[in-house]
């Protein structure tokens, strides 16, 4: 199973290892990779499906390996919740990007109209999560059509990780970043405190912690 963590929520994936080989080997090796860390859904189409694995928050295309061998012929359909490779007109023209279908989307299947989108795994989990992402709300963003107009994207670092949300307003104004930061190291003596400053403790039923609410943003 791959767990595919979203702003909005985990997806949990089961690949069709038997039915498509080729493209659940290099699904699994783009993830293995840390590729999808910082892509974005780019793409968003309400009761059709929504599309990620290739750009990253600012809408800039990520470079991939070769493209692979399109599988579609597996007999398996685009039915909701399946995952499949998303392409170009050229039928073997998948590299990393894929879909998620919101619903049955057979015309998208091997003969339905040309040699299909390969359907690779199956959302065994967070489909309520696929149903968000597909609520958002859409516009152009750098002659992309259907781009969420809000992207929330976590960043991993070594330490804590840092959240950033940014907002695009459909047009070409620039995005403003407000920064605000909390200081909540004890003052002397540290001997005195009886709970670390960047710990929460549960007293009574009650959850305290320092610096949890108040970030004295500059504002």
């Amino acid at each position: 199973m791959i767990k595919i963590k979203t702003s909005h929520g985990d997806i949990d994936v089961e690949l069709f290892d038997e039915k498509a080989p080729i493209t659940c080997e290099n699904f699994r090796q783009y993830a293995e990779d840390g590729f999808f860390n910082g892509t974005i859904f780019h793409r968003v189409i309400s009761n059709f499906m929504i599309q990620g694995g290739g750009f990253d928050a600012d809408m800039k295309q990520k470079a991939t390996r070769e493209p692979i061998k399109n599988e579609a012929d597996n007999g398996e359909s685009n039915r909701r919740g399946t995952l499949a490779m998303a392409r170009t007109m050229d039928i073997n023209s998948a590299t990393a990007q894929f879909f998620i279908n919101l619903r049955d989307n057979d015309f998208l299947d091997h003969g339905g109209r040309d040699f299909g989108y390969a359907v690779f795994g199956e959302g065994s989990g967070g489909m309520d999560v696929v149903d968000k992402i597909a609520a958002v709300d859409t516009g152009n963003v750098g002659g992309h059509q259907d781009v969420p107009l809000e992207t929330v994207e976590i960043v991993e670092t070594e330490g804590h990780p840092i959240v950033l949300a940014e907002h695009h307003s459909g047009d070409d104004r620039p995005t403003v970043l407000v920064y605000g930061h909390y200081d909540v190291q004890p003052p002397d003596p540290l001997d005195l405190w009886e709970s670390p400053p960047f710990e929460p403790v549960r007293k009574n039923g009650t959850l305290y912690a320092r610096g949890a609410c108040d970030d004295k943003g500059q504002l």
